[in-house]
C-alpha cells in the first residue's frame, strides 16, 4: 500500500511538471505572436459616451404601454380571456342555472 501510495503521488508530480512546462510553452508563444501591436483594444473604449435619446412624447409613451402591439392588454389578454370567460359561465350557471333546465314533462 506504501509502495503504491509513492507511485501515485511521484505520477502526479510529473503531470504538474509537465503540465507547468507546456504552460510556459503557450505562455511564450503568445507572447512572441504579440509583436509591436500588444494591445488588441484600445485604451477606453467603453468611455464613450451615448448620443443623448430623444425625449419621447407623451402620447407615444402611453400607447405603446397601453393598446399598442407589446402593451400588457396584447400579451396578457389572450391568457386573460379563458379565465374570464370560465368564471363568467360559472357565475351563470350558478345564479340562472334554471333559465338552462328542461321544461317539465307533460
Amino acid at each position: 500500500l506504501n509502495e503504491v501510495s509513492k507511485r501515485k503521488a511521484a505520477a502526479i508530480e510529473k503531470l504538474r511538471q509537465s503540465a507547468a512546462a507546456v504552460n510556459r510553452a503557450k505562455m511564450a508563444e503568445s507572447d512572441e505572436g504579440k509583436g509591436k501591436g500588444g494591445n488588441v483594444v484600445k485604451a477606453g473604449f467603453l468611455n464613450k459616451s451615448k448620443p443623448e435619446a430623444k425625449a419621447v412624447p407623451f402620447w407615444k409613451r402611453w400607447y405603446e404601454k397601453t393598446i399598442g402591439p407589446q402593451s400588457m392588454l396584447w400579451v396578457v389578454g389572450p391568457i386573460a380571456k379563458n379565465y374570464v370567460i370560465f368564471i363568467g359561465c360559472s357565475v351563470f350557471f350558478h345564479y340562472k342555472g334554471d333559465l338552462l333546465a328542461l321544461p317539465p314533462p307533460v
